[in-house]
């Protein structure tokens, strides 16, 4: 998965800028057929309709994601949470010779009055995360959050495509093949290959890694979690709060604290493990890829058809040889 993420990101700019130059030469030869001012505002419709096709998809594919998260593949990991369980850092841990050990406190308190007060901000920072990551019904609140800001998203943009793609770009091609005009334009073929071959490079994708986690299953080399090596990674992270669980006694810590700490151990493992990727399992990848193919598959097929259709309609008929038919 992250090797595909990153050779996608490096492909990226060159994608736009490819994508770029594909429109100026689109506006450049249909400026020759509609002039300066119908060129300019068809590609105007085009690229909005384009911007607004791709946020529409993307949205899509995240609320499916989420969909099947919660009740198709209940096994699979939370999409994300609302960033890293808060550290706490203690006094100890600043000092110029580098990370100290979390406290022992074998014979007295060794938590000084800078490192009670961080304490008490840990705790209300910790209380907002656990808010933002309380799972209420099917979602956490951060899901919820996240799931709101794809439905404004779609809000906005499912309007505009309409009205750009169906009222404007959808009207004006009508209206020239009624009128026996060139059916298919330069803008018009670069909008559909491009849509068509964004859907195309989803599938594939999409569908090369459903069959790379299928051999994996069945070869039984589908990674496992390693819980132990990521609690040592991180232990400086966990100093601060290891600290409170072994100083209960002597510094007077309440039970509800100790408490809090030890759920805190529980959250952050579970963060990292997610973030460092040494948790994922087959339901975490199914939810991912099957509403990529889902939403994908549609888009390359019926752009793809479309344009084919209306570029072989236009292809001139050859005459008929009067020699042979003779």
């Amino acid at each position: 998965m992250n090797t595909i993420g990153m050779f996608l990101g490096v492909l990226s700019p060159i994608a736009v800028i490819g994508v770029v130059l594909f429109f100026i030469m689109a506006i450049v030869a249909e400026a020759k057929g509609s002039g300066k001012g119908g060129a300019v505002r068809s590609a105007f419709s085009y690229a909005v309709s384009l911007v607004m096709l791709l946020i529409i998809v993307a949205t899509s594919a995240f609320l499916l994601q989420e969909g099947f998260r919660a009740w198709v593949f209940t096994k699979a990991e939370s999409s994300a949470m609302s960033g890293v369980p808060p550290t706490l850092i203690l006094s100890a841990e600043k000092t110029i010779e580098g990370p100290g050990a979390a406290y022992a406190c074998t014979d007295t308190c060794q938590f000084t009055t800078v490192d009670k007060d961080s304490i008490a901000t840990w705790k209300s920072d910790y209380a907002t995360w656990r808010d933002n990551n309380t799972t209420t019904g099917a979602f956490t609140t951060y899901q919820k959050r996240t799931i709101v800001n794809a439905f404004s998203f779609l809000i906005v943009a499912i309007p505009l495509f309409w009205w750009f793609f169906i009222r404007m770009v959808q009207r004006e091609h009508r209206k020239a093949h009624a009128e026996g005009m060139v059916k298919s334009g330069p803008l018009r073929s670069c909008y559909f290959y491009l849509v068509a071959f964004t859907g195309l490079v989803g599938v594939v994708v999409s569908g090369a890694l459903l069959i790379n986690l299928g051999l994996k299953n069945v070869m039984g080399l589908q990674k496992t979690a390693d819980t132990s090596s990521t609690a040592l990674d991180f232990a400086y992270d966990q100093n601060g709060v290891k600290s409170i669980i072994n100083c209960a006694d002597a510094c007077g810590f309440t039970a509800e604290d100790t408490s809090l700490a030890q759920r805190w151990l529980v959250d952050y493992t579970a963060y990292r493990k997610t973030d460092m990727g040494g948790g994922r399992t087959a339901q975490t990848d199914l939810a991912l890829l099957i509403p990529i193919i889902l939403v994908t598959a549609p888009l390359f097929l019926y752009h793809f058809i479309t344009i084919r259709k209306e570029t072989a309609d236009e292809t001139p008929k050859a005459p008929a040889n009067p020699a042979a038919s003779a």
